[in-house]
Formats: C-alpha cells, sequence, structure tokens
C-alpha cells in the first residue's frame, strides 16, 4: 500500500483529490514506474501507512497521503506548538519576544510554521511545513530541523492550492498560539483549519481583528508562555 500511493502522489504531483479519485477507481498501478520514481527522488518520504507517519494528521479531514521531507523525522514524534504572527508586530511585540526566548529556553515544544513564515532566525527546533514541491529546498544538515512537504520533486502548484496546506501546518501542532492576528491567507487559513480540527488556541496580547470572522470563546487570552 506504500507503494501504491506513493506511485500516485508522484504521478499527480502531490495532488490530493486526484490522489484520492485514483485510489476510489483502483487505477492500474506502474510497478515498473514506482522503481524509476524512487531513483529519482532527492529527499526521504513516509506514507500514512507507515508507523512514522504522525498520527495527528490522521485525525484530521484530507491527511496527506505521503509526506515528503529532509532532516530530522524523529522531530514528529515530540509535541509541538505552531505560533502565528506578523512579522511587524508592533503592540504585541515585547510579549511575543519574550515568549519566544521562553520556549526556547524551556525546550518543551518543536516549533511548526509555514514557508512563508518570519520566524527563521530563531534558534528552536522547527518542523517547516512548505506548499511547493521538496526539491526546491536544500539538504538538511542539522538535527534540529525538518521539512515537509505533500508535493515531491519541483511540483509549483497553482495558488488557488496553497492554503490548503495551512490544514497539515495546525493539524500536526499540539497547540496554537496566535499574536496580533489580521485578515491574511496565512493566518485565517491557520486559524480556520485549527478550529476545525479542535486544536488547543491562544492568543498573546489584545490584538485580534478576527472575531467576527471566529468564535473567540474558543481562545484563550494569555500573557505568557507559562499559561500555556
Amino acid at each position: 500500500m506504500s507503494d501504491l500511493v506513493l506511485y500516485f502522489s508522484i504521478k499527480y504531483e502531490g495532488n490530493f483529490n486526484k490522489i484520492y479519485k485514483a485510489l476510489l477507481n483502483k487505477e492500474k498501478f506502474d510497478k515498473e514506474a514506482i522503481i524509476k520514481m524512487k531513483e529519482q527522488l532527492d529527499c526521504q518520504y513516509i506514507t500514512i501507512f507507515d508507523d512514522e507517519y504522525p498520527d495527528e494528521l490522521k485525525e484530521i479531514n484530507c491527511p496527506p497521503f505521503v509526506l515528503f521531507y529532509k532532516g530530522n523525522i524523529n522531530l514528529l514524534k515530540e509535541k509541538k506548538m505552531c505560533l502565528v504572527s506578523l512579522e511587524n508586530n508592533h503592540s504585541t511585540k515585547l510579549l511575543l519576544d519574550q515568549f519566544v526566548k521562553d520556549m526556547i529556553s524551556k525546550d518543551e515544544f518543536i516549533l511548526i510554521r509555514p514557508d512563508r513564515s518570519w520566524l527563521f532566525d530563531c534558534k528552536i527546533k522547527t518542523i517547516k511545513i512548505v506548499d511547493r514541491g521538496i526539491s526546491f529546498y536544500d539538504d538538511i544538515e542539522n538535527n534540529n530541523t525538518l521539512i515537509i512537504s505533500e508535493y515531491p520533486n519541483f511540483v509549483d502548484p497553482p495558488k488557488k492550492n496553497l492554503p490548503f496546506s495551512y490544514r497539515i501546518v495546525s493539524g500536526l501542532a499540539n497547540k496554537v498560539v496566535l499574536a496580533q492576528c489580521y485578515d491574511t491567507n496565512e493566518e485565517v487559513m491557520t486559524i480556520a483549519f485549527a478550529i476545525e480540527q479542535n486544536k488547543d488556541m491562544y492568543l498573546i496580547g489584545n490584538e485580534f481583528e478576527l472575531f467576527e470572522m471566529f468564535n473567540p470563546s474558543k481562545i484563550k487570552h494569555i500573557e505568557n508562555y507559562n499559561e500555556i
């Protein structure tokens, strides 16, 4: 079964709906082609049928059939937190900076972040969820980083498909922390999927302009890391 989903994931370039339809319709599986496909991969991978596949993703809608990755796959076994925040975050900057420092010093969580997140200079164990082919990214030479994509090779999916990757961002996280969130694509999609997935959600500070869109009763107000 692992080779089967890998074959369709590569053939249909990580497109969940096309992979699902191929499996549903029992589309023909080319055993010779999958051998060549494996040889051409420049990354590692795990499928939804493998023991290493994270339990958190098995519980969400539309879990990716295959995760292509580079880096330390063992980071998936640890507790994980998604931090959603703007880069130019002025009103809650001090609170956010202290939160990140405490997160680093206590080393309790792996940081989950989208590819376009500003949190790239933090010296913290990180799982980066990317929304295009894994081959666009260099090999990882340290044990503190993991890059994951549902897209193989150099696949560059249409922009309309990009928000779908945020189901993986929130899906992997045990907790989702928000700081000064506005009506941007990254924040809206992460929060929407987190609510759908019934994640524990927290808000640092008071800047949150999405209350009209989302139920604020699902989000706990906090001032520091110790309240998580």
